[in-house]
């Protein structure tokens, strides 16, 4: 199903297809609103304009995931970040030759995977599927038209990230309160510069004073 390959049918089987618009624009439509929908569903993309949305939603592909299974593993480095909209899954974080140790779940409707999406970090835990997992996944490049057209979105990102980043932490490493806010406000500003280099802001704005600006 997440690559989009139907299965085969059984040789003795009968189906009949009737090509009608107006069942095509419906089906088409509860598409659209299940997009944004899972969109609006999370604080990541508070920031964003319905317009935004709109213009992010095409961009969005069904990942479905069976009981058990690894919907992202640490170490890897994937751009692609999950929503999830139906079931649960287990973050679970290995440090040095210990053994993996879950430190929390993620139920739907939330999100993972933003640090790979947004600055091309390899993943900081393995996301294990609790039961049948329905998720959206997006991509780099399927953000990138909507950066690219509000770059000051990136700031809003990276205090989002920072505390979210923090938060694993917290659960890892058990740093106090003081420790947790003073991180947050110190990775915002780190964040924001990986986001800008990583999709190019930074050189995009400095393209617009010639080449060598670049």
């Amino acid at each position: 199903r997440r690559a989009g390959i139907s299965l085969a049918m059984p040789a003795s089987a009968n189906f009949v297809t009737v090509e009608e618009e107006g069942h095509r624009k419906r089906h088409e439509k509860r598409d659209l609103e299940a997009r944004l929908a899972a969109l609006e569903s999370v604080p990541l993309f508070a920031a964003l304009t319905a317009e935004e949305r709109e213009r992010l939603a095409p961009g969005l592909a069904r990942a479905p995931f069976a009981p058990g299974e690894a919907m992202v593993v640490q170490g890897r480095e994937v751009h692609d970040l999950y929503i999830i909209t139906r079931g649960a899954g287990d973050v679970r974080v290995a440090v040095g030759d210990a053994p993996a140790r879950v430190v929390s779940r993620i139920s739907a409707p939330d999100v993972f995977g933003e640090m790979g999406m947004l600055t091309g970090e390899p993943r900081k835990a393995t996301v294990i599927a609790v039961g049948e997992t329905e998720c959206w996944r997006l991509g780099k490049e399927g953000f990138r038209e909507v950066l690219e057209a509000r770059p000051a979105l990136a700031e809003e990102l990276s205090r989002l990230l920072a505390a979210r980043q923090v938060e694993l932490a917290t659960a890892t490493e058990g740093i106090s309160e003081e420790t947790r806010r003073h991180r947050i406000e110190t990775a915002r500003g780190t964040l924001l510069k990986r986001i800008e280099r990583f999709f190019g802001l930074a050189a995009a704005g400095g393209a617009a004073g010639g080449k060598d600006g670049r």
